[in-house]
């Protein structure tokens, strides 16, 4: 704010100064907008409050009215040009002038007065935006001196520790907290230290402050800055208290939720780093705190679970879920992954949500069923059923097929019994598994076996197998006069549009060739 700006009322009450007119000329230069008026008397009420009055008066009792009005009208100066005693009055008023000075002394005089004028108005306007800005403020907010005492404080800072500014302005942390001296020396919840790091380093620093209050703790992170005097010296601070103890106690609640959720979870960011994860996670993956010191989610995801599916991406819920299988020593388990995607309050994506669903158990009943649908109770093999299923799932790629039947079994049955029979079926199903380990065998009928075999083998390989079987099968009644044995068809599909009925019935078909070679052969 600048001289200039100043519109000032002179209001001469009484006698005369004089130099009305002198005034006005000497100001006109500093294009101040001056008016001066002469009166016997002054009515309160017509105080414009955007101007500045200067009452010059020798009349004691019109300087003391014109005070009594300044707690009413901030911009309202007094200058007495008269002879008294009245100490309190010569303290009261805001420059004296003796009536036998100079027309030119006391044009200087009044050029300095406004500038001083000037002066206090700029640092009246500036404290209230200062203490309006301050007060406007949610936060707490603080000026102390080199001493720690506070300067001033805003309306937060006086909710907080139910103190009036005026109680709270020049005093320490111990008076305002209402902290004993021996808590205040030790230091456990005041903020001692960290106004020490600031003046020191004479740096701005951030804090994490736990503070005794009337409500009980409080948990603040505090800003706070030095304040640097014309010498360069540190002077002072200014520091602000945001209080999270509401956000503190909110991590704390969802900490306890995701804890007890009984279910492995993580919450990490967009980079991947976990921001929170519960305990079933670790003990479910069998994590320490080696493995969590620097885990990222996306990589032990990559390394650790192998997908069982395509994952299901649903856009309206910003959500992807798929199963994954995970071998935890030795152990396969197999989860459900949910992977929700947080949104900001822009929705912006700021992290992600993932919850594992154990489904191992699941797994393993629907194996089992599986297992029972298409498995031969006797046997062991796998059955019919599942012999078709292989075959439409595998038809399109090269396949060998091994149809086999029992030759002479019916007399097995009526000479030895079903008990006997059934013992044969299950030995020459575990031969044919011990020669065809790596391929699939299943039992189709009473006493027929098939075996499919992926690819395009050596035929002279599968002779070799196929010859092998045969002794096994015929050693068993070798002493018991019954000419058991097993005749084996064979066909080849390159699988290039072939029917899978087809495919059995050339199976079958060269089986029966087999058979009647045995037959023959005695």
């Amino acid at each position: 704010m600048k001289i200039s700006n100043i519109r000032v009322k002179i209001i001469t009450i009484g006698k005369s100064i004089g130099i009305e007119k002198d005034f006005k000329d000497h100001f006109s230069n500093l294009e101040i907008k001056l008016d001066i008026e002469n009166v016997d008397e002054f009515e309160f009420s017509g105080i414009g409050r955007d101007d500045f009055y200067i009452f010059i008066s020798d009349k004691e009792n019109i300087l003391q009215e014109v005070l009594e009005h300044t707690s009413y009208f901030y911009s309202l100066y007094t200058i007495f040009c008269g002879d008294t005693e009245n100490e309190e009055l010569l303290k009261a008023v805001n420059d004296v002038w003796p009536l036998e000075e100079s027309k030119k002394m006391r044009l200087f005089r009044m050029e300095k007065f406004l500038e001083n004028v000037n002066f206090r108005e700029i640092g009246w306007l500036y404290e209230n935006f200062l203490n309006t800005m301050i007060d406007n403020i949610p936060e707490l907010v603080w000026f102390k001196d080199a001493r720690g005492s506070h300067m001033t404080v805003n309306n937060a800072f006086c909710q907080t520790v139910h103190k009036e500014k005026a109680d709270i302005e020049g005093r320490g942390h111990y008076y305002i907290w209402d902290i004993s001296p021996d808590e205040y020396s030790d230091g456990e919840y005041v903020c001692m230290e960290s106004e020490a790091v600031v003046m020191e380093s004479g740096k701005p620093h951030i804090f994490e402050e736990p503070v005794k209050t009337h409500e009980g703790m409080k948990h603040f992170v505090t800003y706070k800055t030095p304040i640097y005097g014309k010498n360069n010296k540190v002077i002072g601070t200014v520091g602000v208290a945001h209080d999270v103890s509401d956000f503190s106690n909110m991590g704390i609640q969802l900490s306890m939720l995701l804890e007890n959720i009984p279910l492995p979870l993580v919450i990490c960011g967009n980079d991947g780093n976990v921001m929170q994860l519960n305990t079933y996670f670790k003990e479910k993956f069998e994590l320490d705190s080696d493995d969590l010191a620097d885990f990222d989610f996306y990589e032990f995801k990559k390394k650790q679970l192998t997908p069982v599916n395509d994952p299901v991406i649903d856009k309206r819920k910003n959500l992807i879920k798929q199963e994954f299988s995970a071998n935890i020593n030795g152990k396969k388990l197999y989860f459900v992954l949910i992977e929700q995607t947080i949104k900001d309050y822009f929705l912006n994506a700021a992290g992600t949500f993932c919850l594992f669903q154990d489904v191992t158990v699941e797994r393993i009943y629907e194996s089992k069923i599986l297992e029972a649908a298409n498995t031969d109770e006797l046997t062991k093999l796998y059955n019919r059923r599942y012999f078709y299923t292989y075959l439409k799932k595998n038809i399109g790629n090269p396949l060998t097929l091994l149809y086999m039947d029992l030759d002479h079994f019916k007399e097995v049955n009526d000479q030895y019994g079903h008990a006997r029979g059934d013992d044969v079926l299950k030995r020459t199903a575990q031969d044919i598994r011990n020669f065809f380990e790596n391929d699939a065998v299943f039992r189709v009928g009473g006493d027929e076996f098939a075996v499919v075999i992926k690819g395009d083998p050596e035929k002279s390989v599968i002779d070799e197998k196929c010859f092998k079987l045969e002794k096994c099968v015929h050693d068993m009644f070798r002493k018991g006069g019954l000419n058991v044995s097993v005749s084996i068809g064979c066909v080849h599909s390159d699988g290039s549009n072939i029917d899978i009925d087809e495919f059995i019935h050339s199976g079958d078909k060269d089986m029966y060739r087999v058979k009647q070679k045995h037959h023959l052969e005695g």
